[in-house]
């Protein structure tokens, strides 16, 4: 599941670590601004902006962003892990492992023909050459020609 996280005071932080422990996609987290308080004016950090998960992500961003080259590799990665998903999610990639399944066993009938042909080159017994390769007698009859 997707989830866009909003919340701003101490208990919205408990309630997003449980998030992130559950291994929920949290794509994005929505929070008050920064607030100037007391006499100092001091700029005070909502307790979600201080969940140590969520400041990893932050700096990093901001690593990413202050560099033109990896801004683009992140967002090229971003469109990968999208391009992934929707391809998961439209079936093609069951599609592709089908479609190997279906290239090996080809394969394999192949090979088993080749070797099935060089035994009766051999002048190998065609029902020795039918119990060892489980190809039916008629069709091993048929690489004769």
């Amino acid at each position: 599941m997707r989830i866009v996280f909003m919340g701003t005071p101490d208990i919205a932080c408990g309630m997003l670590q449980q998030l992130i422990d559950d291994d929920y996609e949290i794509v994005g987290v929505v929070s008050q601004p920064d607030k100037k308080v007391g006499r100092k004016q001091e700029i005070k950090m909502s307790e979600v902006k201080k969940n140590e998960s969520l400041k990893k992500a932050h700096e990093v961003l901001n690593e990413i962003s202050d560099d033109e080259r990896e801004e683009e590799l992140a967002f090229q990665r971003l469109m990968y892990i999208m391009d992934k998903k929707a391809i998961e999610a439209a079936g093609f990639d069951k599609g592709e492992k089908v479609g190997i399944e279906k290239g090996i066993k080809q394969g394999v009938k192949r090979n088993t023909l080749k070797i099935a042909k060089e035994l009766l080159g051999e002048n190998i017994d065609i029902s020795i050459i039918a119990k060892v390769t489980n190809l039916p007698k008629e069709e091993i009859e048929k690489l004769k020609d």
